[in-house]
This record gives C-alpha cells, sequence and structure tokens, in this order.
C-alpha cells in the first residue's frame, strides 16, 4: 500500500560514510548503484542524494532495512523527500518485504536517470520496488551516497553520459555567413532547406523542416542550423552546429555526424551524399533519409 503525506520537520542525522559525483552536464543518463550491508541484528539507514546544491538543499531517498536477522518477511522502508535551509519535506513514504535477508547479502538502492525520467530501484537479490521520483538535472550539483548507521559499503558505482554543449559557428551574423557563401567556389558549401523525407512511423520521425548551410572546416565540413525548429526548437538558434560532414571514399560522399534536437549527437551508420544541388543525409539503422535542395541566400526562410 502506498501511502501520500507530507510532513515538515527539521532533521540532522549524523553521517557514518559519504561520497559524492558531479553533474559535469546535460545528463543523458545517470546510474548510482549504492549497495551496503547491514549490521546483524541493528537497524541500518542509507540515503542517495541528488540535486545536492549545498548541506542543506537537495532530494533525497532514505533507504532503512528493520533487518532482526529475519528468514523472510524482512521489512524496507523507503522515504522520498527533499531538504531546504528551513525544512525537510517527506512527500512519499513506503515500506516493502523482501523474502531476503539484507543483513546476510546486503540491500541495494539504484536510482537510473534517463531523458524518460528517474527511477529508484531497492531490493536484496533483485529489485522489490521501482520508485519514479522527481529529478530535476542541476549543472554542477552533485549525487551524492550516504550511510547514516549500522551499514558498511559493499558497492558504490556511478556512471554518467552528458549531452555535449550547444556549439555555435565561428560566423558573428547570418549576414557574415551569407557573404561568406556568396564568395566560395567550393561546391559542397552552400546554404540547404528541406525537400523531402523517408522516415519509419514508430522507428523515426524529423525534428524539424531545416534550413542548415555547409561550411569548410578543416578538413570536414561543418553543418550549421539557420532555421526550421520545430522539435525541442529552444535548444537551437541561429548559427548553431546542427552536424558535420567528413569526406569518405569518393567525392560527394561524406560520413555524417546529426546533432538530433535533444544535443545528442548521431554517428551510428549515418552518411551523405551531395549532387549537384541536392543534399542527402541516410540513416539506414533508423529506416530514415532527408533531402535538402540548395537555396540562395535571398531563399533563406524567415530572413
Amino acid at each position: 500500500m502506498i501511502i501520500l503525506f507530507c510532513i515538515l520537520f527539521v532533521i540532522c542525522p549524523s553521517v557514518i560514510w559519504a561520497k559524492s559525483y558531479i553533474v559535469e552536464g546535460e545528463s543523458q543518463s545517470i546510474h548510482y548503484h549504492l549497495r551496503i550491508l547491514p549490521q546483524r541484528f541493528n537497524q541500518a539507514s542509507f540515503e542517495i542524494r541528488w540535486n545536492k546544491v549545498d548541506s542543506l538543499s537537495f532530494s533525497f531517498a532514505r533507504i532503512t532495512t528493520y533487518g532482526q536477522g529475519l528468514e523472510t518477511s524482512n521489512p524496507i522502508k523507503v522515504e522520498i523527500g527533499s531538504s531546504s535551509p528551513l525544512a525537510t519535506q517527506i512527500s512519499t513514504s513506503q515500506t516493502f518485504i523482501d523474502p531476503n535477508d539484507p543483513q546476510e547479502i546486503g540491500l541495494s538502492a539504484v536510482l537510473d536517470v534517463s531523458t524518460a525520467g528517474a527511477i529508484l530501484s531497492v531490493g536484496v537479490a533483485k529489485p522489490i520496488a521501482e520508485i519514479p521520483v522527481p529529478f530535476t538535472v542541476q549543472v554542477g550539483s552533485t549525487i551524492e551516497g550516504i550511510v547514516l548507521k549500522n551499514a558498511q559499503i559493499t558497492r558504490d558505482e556511478f556512471t554518467a553520459s552528458f549531452i555535449p554543449p550547444a556549439e555555435l559557428s565561428s560566423f558573428g551574423s547570418i549576414d557574415q555567413l551569407i557573404e561568406y557563401i556568396q564568395n566560395s567556389t567550393d561546391p559542397y558549401e552552400g546554404f540547404w532547406t528541406y525537400f523531402d523525407r523517408v522516415t519509419t512511423p514508430g522507428i523515426s520521425s524529423i525534428g524539424g523542416y531545416y534550413t542548415i548551410a555547409t561550411v569548410a572546416s578543416g578538413s570536414t565540413y561543418s553543418i550549421i542550423y539557420i532555421s526550421g525548429a520545430q522539435s525541442l526548437a529552444h535548444n537551437w538558434q541561429q548559427l548553431q552546429i546542427k552536424g558535420s560532414l567528413t569526406p569518405a571514399t569518393f567525392p560527394g560522399a561524406f560520413n555524417l555526424t546529426w546533432i538530433q534536437p535533444s544535443l545528442i549527437p548521431l554517428s551510428y551508420e549515418t552518411s551523405a551524399t551531395i549532387d549537384g544541388d541536392l543534399l542527402t543525409l541516410s540513416f539506414p539503422h533508423w529506416h530514415t533519409s532527408l533531402r535538402f535542395r540548395r537555396i540562395l541566400p535571398a531563399q533563406i526562410p524567415n530572413l
């Protein structure tokens, strides 16, 4: 049974072990596994804390095992809450029964964060509870493991992948970019706007009806975003890098890196071709292709 309630009170629990990890950027995924071995015949308590910006401001999951060395029906209490300089608020409290004895083999809490949300899993030999928890990425904050009493750490594992920060091109304005391309004699440089697509429902979709530019950058070509983003449009501004083209084995063929609306780069089995006034981006693993037609600067939409 799930009990939802809200209590305000101030606590200052003692800490016998703590370790923290910095959230270095916008997260694509985070996995934090904290496992304890409780002292026999003692109540043990530990926490995972996230979005911690100082010693009094964070969200947390507090796990308590009552473990009396029972062979069956070991109760495990999970509290979800948040702390501020004024008070600690517990929003959800649940008690679960695990058939395994945590004092014999240990007890795990696992926090998994993805773009779809965050899940806290708790259990001895396997998860007996999977609880959605509120998680808002705060770059520069920390995720922390805390042992409050009567336990030793047997596993402390943190892995994360972060979305690269948005990158702007070297052009100071769209007018500078237009002037550069007007003076270019490179057939692979130019302005391009959406022409058509092939997508597979349930597998792929397009993030917008883009207008882009391709500009030589050393031995590669930068793809520069001009306009047209619809999905997560707030992530995109004019002259932001949308990807890159690296020349392949024959003229007009390129290896492609394409930055998705979420800012996550995509390069698995991706390629591009430029054939005259047609630029084709191919994503065969996702049964998708996009085609762009070359346009003159005066044809750039919404300028």
